[in-house]
């Protein structure tokens, strides 16, 4: 589906005891679904397709404004307090140019205000990113493996003890993906 980090056919191909059948292949489609919205809520932020976003923000008194989505692949548009405030053409001129993460301003600022200022803009990148990527099939192939384990801490065997890791997200996933993961100051 549209907005997935990873296909069917890549998670088949790391579990590997699948590639040849395709019994399980509605429930692993489901899976990548649910698992690439639960990474892009864990992460804070959509990344993946580009898309384009509208903010109304307060102006900061500043010339910087970090937007929500990033990367940043576009501006169409910067509004402050009214003003259309044009793109920088030439070098040393003023208006707006942006950046990964932010649009900054060169001869105007963001003017301190309540829902004064507007931004529209394309962000995302065009292909899932392949550290996404594989924390989404490794989350996906832990909770397909997981599936019969529900409510199961470990087993016994013998003298053979196995326990299974019980998280929600296994911490190798959770370690990537807090590099990614987008902090909004309280």
């Amino acid at each position: 589906m549209l907005g997935d980090l990873t296909t069917l056919v890549n998670v088949k191909s790391y579990i590997g005891s699948l590639q040849d059948s395709t019994a399980s292949d509605d429930l692993l489609n489901l899976l990548i679904t649910l698992v690439s919205d639960e990474i892009k809520s864990f992460i804070n932020r959509d990344i993946y397709p580009v898309a384009s976003y509208a903010e109304v923000r307060d102006g900061n008194g500043r010339t910087t404004l970090n937007v929500l989505q990033y990367p940043i692949t576009a501006v169409s548009g910067v509004v402050i307090n009214g003003t259309a405030i044009p793109a920088i053409t030439t070098r040393g001129g003023a208006g707006y140019a942006f950046d990964k993460n932010s649009i900054r301003l060169s001869g105007y600022a963001f003017t301190p205000g309540v829902q004064n200022v507007s931004v529209a803009y394309s962000a995302g990148y065009a292909a899932p990113p392949p550290a996404l990527e594989l924390a989404c099939i490794q989350l996906v192939a832990a909770r397909y493996e997981g599936r019969n384990r529900i409510g199961v801490q470990g087993r016994s065997l013998g003298q053979e003890h196995t326990s299974f890791e019980t998280g929600a997200m296994p911490e190798a996933v959770r370690q990537t993906l807090n590099q990614w993961r987008r902090v909004v100051p309280g």
